[in-house]
């Protein structure tokens, strides 16, 4: 596994049974990697997308406590999550790397 280079501040999310999403800032809105921080107790969902991102429960499950590694689009400037039931914060870190 290949470090990871750090591009921006780690974005906060606030997530619930209602998708939210986040921007990422330029310059970093072209990265190829997202680390996803998950603490909360319960599963949240994440999708990225170009101009904007809403997340279903059928989206990429991120289980609790959890902190994962995914590859987005480098066109994907926006992240999105939500919970099935419950709230929090979630926390999402780009770069790239792996």
């Amino acid at each position: 596994m290949l470090p990871m280079n750090i591009n921006a501040p780690t974005l906060s999310l606030a997530v619930s049974s209602s998708s939210a999403s986040v921007e990422i800032p330029e310059p970093t809105n072209n990265s190829t990697s997202v680390i996803v921080f998950n603490p909360l107790s319960e599963t949240v969902f994440v999708k990225s997308g170009a101009t904007s991102a809403t997340a279903t429960t059928s989206d990429f499950p991120i289980p609790p406590g959890a902190s994962y590694t995914l590859t987005k689009n480098s066109e994907h400037n926006f992240l999105a999550g939500i919970t099935a039931s419950g709230s929090g914060t979630i926390y999402f870190t780009v770069g790239s790397g792996q």
